[in-house]
């Protein structure tokens, strides 16, 4: 069993992602995942490149419909963005698009597969760099989007149409029994999280779904705990998360945001409030910490 100490975000800007090399460096973070669709992601990338090079950190494409520029021109995502072609699609909105039938349906899935192919294009071409054999490389995506039916679909037939062989695919459904058995924890977790993983466990795909598209699967933590991932939560819980993973015969993959902004501007999107609320976090500093000294 092999644990990844995964950090989600990579890209937006130079200061944002100094801290996944810095967390690398001086502590655990060996997997990360790059945000293809930001402006800044290829300059941001070179921060790591080598670490990925040498085996060190794994990379995954980190897909977004959440915020930032689509890479898809407008009119061929006008479902995903808004006037400037940046992405304006909530997490409802998303679920619900699934629920829609016939030729609608169907122009919803078109769109998601567009950006889909077209940020994975990215991030491969990003990842591959001078060198002519791509390393190994995952797929998840910003807030859990790939597990929204619709786009888990479209997810799949895109993997199938243009042949692209993943290693690992991220499911983001913690197991739930190290936090039951933890109460110490329980008011560390925001209720927000505890209702996102119960609505992505009914609907998210199976491990059993994502092992038939032929890659690896690790044992996922981090959705009650996001952006809450703190020395002391963690040290409670990582011996039981690392013995769910050694009974069921996976890899563990814990997530952490150790990214962090100081500057609105070098965000993905700076008229969004949420978003910039989110990026200047104080918890984030503290995840950055975890991940140095556990």
């Amino acid at each position: 069993m092999k644990i990844y100490y995964h950090a989600d975000d990579l890209g937006q800007s130079l200061f944002q992602s100094q801290p996944f090399l810095d967390c690398h460096n001086d502590g655990v973070l060996n997997s990360l995942a790059v945000m293809a669709n930001s402006p800044r992601v290829k300059e941001c990338y070179e921060l790591v490149r080598t670490l990925v090079d040498e085996g060190e950190i794994r990379p995954t494409v980190h897909l977004n419909f959440v915020e930032g520029p689509a890479l898809s021109e407008a009119d061929e995502v006008s479902d995903l963005v808004d006037a400037r072609g940046y992405f304006s699609l909530g997490f409802i909105k998303a679920v619900l698009m699934g629920f829609s039938f016939g030729k609608k349906k169907e122009i919803y899935k078109a769109e998601f597969k567009s950006e889909i192919k077209k940020q994975i294009e990215m991030g491969l071409s990003i990842f591959k760099g001078d060198k002519e054999e791509l390393p190994l490389w995952g797929i998840d995506s910003h807030l859990h989007y790939h597990m929204i039916p619709i786009i888990w679909k479209s997810v799949c037939e895109v993997i199938k149409e243009e042949g692209y062989k993943p290693s690992w695919i991220r499911i983001s459904k913690d197991p739930v029994s190290p936090v039951l058995t933890t109460p110490s924890v329980w008011k560390k977790i925001p209720f927000i999280n505890v209702i996102k993983w119960m609505i992505l466990k009914i609907i998210g795909p199976t491990r059993k779904k994502v092992e038939q598209l032929g890659v690896n699967v690790p044992v996922f933590w981090g959705m009650f705990s996001t952006l809450r991932m703190e020395k002391d939560i963690v040290s409670k819980l990582h011996s039981k998360y690392e013995k769910v993973a050694k009974n069921k015969g996976c890899d563990l993959e814990l997530m952490f945001h150790p990214g962090y902004s100081v500057d609105r501007n070098e965000t993905l999107d700076p008229t969004r409030d949420d978003l910039w609320e989110a990026n200047s976090s104080e918890f984030r500093l503290k995840e950055q910490e975890t991940l140095k000294t556990i």
